[in-house]
């Protein structure tokens, strides 16, 4: 998937390594195979808030969107509702300053996704 060491801290949750990684130079806009940054990752697949926090303190963008489907983070963590760790993480971005009005490529906001993920509802 082309992911960097910031990518794979990240999934695995862990802060001290990201810390690392961005004070040694880690790329925060480095991008996936599938467009993705390390943000991007840590709100789509990890339940790690405080990867989130970290990332974003270090200043990484909360809209900067994919290259596939121009998703922000947030409608990345809302598509993947409705677990309580994906949960999580939209209450994060939201409280770290994301923005809820997000439109991705196909004209969904976050609310979309996790409208049609939650109730099978198309947007």
């Amino acid at each position: 998937r082309g992911l960097t060491a910031l990518h794979l801290a990240v999934i695995a949750g862990n802060v001290k390594m990201i810390e690392g990684l961005v004070a040694a130079g880690a790329s925060l806009s480095a991008r996936d195979s599938m467009g993705m940054t390390p943000l991007h990752v840590a709100a789509e697949q990890s339940e790690h808030a405080l990867a989130i926090r970290a990332l974003v303190a270090a200043g990484a963008s909360l809209e900067e969107k994919t290259t596939r489907n121009g998703r922000t983070p947030l409608n990345l963590a809302a598509a993947a509702l409705p677990s309580n760790k994906q949960l999580l993480a939209v209450e994060t971005l939201l409280a770290l300053g994301a923005s809820h009005k997000a439109i991705d490529t196909d004209g969904d906001t976050p609310l979309h996704a996790a409208a049609a993920t939650y109730g099978g509802v198309g947007a």
